[in-house]
């Protein structure tokens, strides 16, 4: 059974990358964790034909309980996931900036992942632009400024 959880379909999933697009209505994320660790773990960093890894997928569906869970089961492997970039060139802060700016989620990589972190925010998407652009135009236009407020005071020098 853990094998065929690696198992990818014509889109590239895995059952937990749609696990974690239906996390909201169901447990089977929750159960595919517990019950296959492992394959879970191994998982989370694969991506699908858009580049989305299952922690993507459940930052752009906003479940911060199903991210929680993953993080508080498989904090090192969430890590890995923070510079992975999808299709477009975001990853996963760029992810947890742009959708849960406010949530803590970004803060949270921060704190447990400076190193990771502060790669992911100078890498460019195929705009050009960086994570810390998706933090400058949410403080300005929508006035959700804690993401950038974060990059101030943690990592001033990319703000130069």
């Amino acid at each position: 059974m853990e094998a065929s959880i690696k198992i990818q379909d014509d889109f590239k999933e895995t059952p937990v990358h749609i696990a974690a697009r239906f996390a909201d209505k169901s447990k089977g994320l929750e159960l595919l964790a517990e019950n296959f660790p492992e394959a879970v773990e191994e998982t989370l960093t694969m991506q699908n034909e858009r580049g989305f890894t299952p922690i993507q997928i459940l930052i752009l569906n906003k479940n911060t309980d199903a991210i929680d869970m993953i993080i508080e089961k498989f904090p090192d492997t969430v890590e890995k996931t923070l510079t992975i970039q999808d299709e477009l060139g975001n990853t996963t802060v760029s992810s947890a900036i742009y959708f849960l700016p406010e949530s803590g989620l970004f803060e949270y990589f921060c704190e447990q992942y400076p190193e990771a972190t502060k790669k992911a925010l100078t890498l460019q998407n195929k705009y050009g632009e960086t994570p810390v652009h998706t933090a400058r135009y949410r403080a300005e236009n929508w006035n959700e400024t804690t993401p950038l407020n974060t990059i101030k005071n943690k990592f001033p020098e990319l703000l130069k």
